[in-house]
């Protein structure tokens, strides 16, 4: 059984009674995220969350766990949580579902600028298996440019759709990050296109 139960902020996702994930939500975050997700070992396959900088492996405080991102849109930073960054804005749920084999959440989200001016509307869909030995989840985003015309800048921090991997899980410790092309760790795969990566 695969159950959503909602709280304040967050949702959680359990299987068979048990936390895989959460998707946190509400206004105290700058743009909705998955953490954690638990591996078939109990552990987070993603990084644990802190609240400020300066600890041995927390950079980047941005890095969220699972979360729908972008450097530069129409000129908004909805990427870090520097200075002047943009935010994405939870709007409301489309669905909210449970199941036996499958848990399902669309939401709708409004990017905006620092300035809460909206720069376009995001339906996000995020389904969470549960088969056998397998658990999965499955994106799908959708952008719609109803406040104009949008523009994905050419920018590093450009994932679309990004994770960042628990420390251990790193590459330059104990993860291997492999795609289509045959790239091997970041040097070979960071930045490059590919149907599809493995980490």
């Amino acid at each position: 059984m695969v159950e959503l139960e909602r709280k304040e902020d967050k949702i959680e996702v359990k299987i068979n009674g048990d936390l895989f994930t959460a998707y946190y939500f509400g206004e105290k975050v700058a743009r909705p995220f998955l953490n954690p997700v638990i591996g078939p070992t109990g552990k987070s396959l993603v990084r644990e969350l802190f609240e400020k900088q300066g600890q041995p492996d927390h950079d980047h405080i941005h890095h969220r766990g699972i979360l729908v991102a972008h450097g530069d849109v129409n000129g908004v930073d909805d990427w870090s949580e520097e200075e002047g960054h943009g935010f994405v804005r939870h709007n409301s749920f489309k669905k909210l579902s449970s199941g036996s084999l499958l848990a399902e959440i669309t939401a709708e989200n409004s990017w905006v600028s620092k300035e809460e001016k909206k720069v376009l509307t995001e339906i996000r869909t995020m389904k969470f298996y549960s088969l056998t030995e397998i658990r999965m989840i499955d994106f799908e985003i959708t952008f719609l440019a109803n406040e104009g015309p949008v523009t994905f800048g050419d920018t590093k921090e450009g994932g679309i759709l990004s994770v960042r991997m628990a420390t251990p899980l790193r590459a330059d410790r104990q993860g291997k990050i492999e795609n289509a092309a045959g790239g091997v760790n970041e040097d070979q795969t960071w930045g490059k296109r590919a149907d599809w990566c493995d980490y």
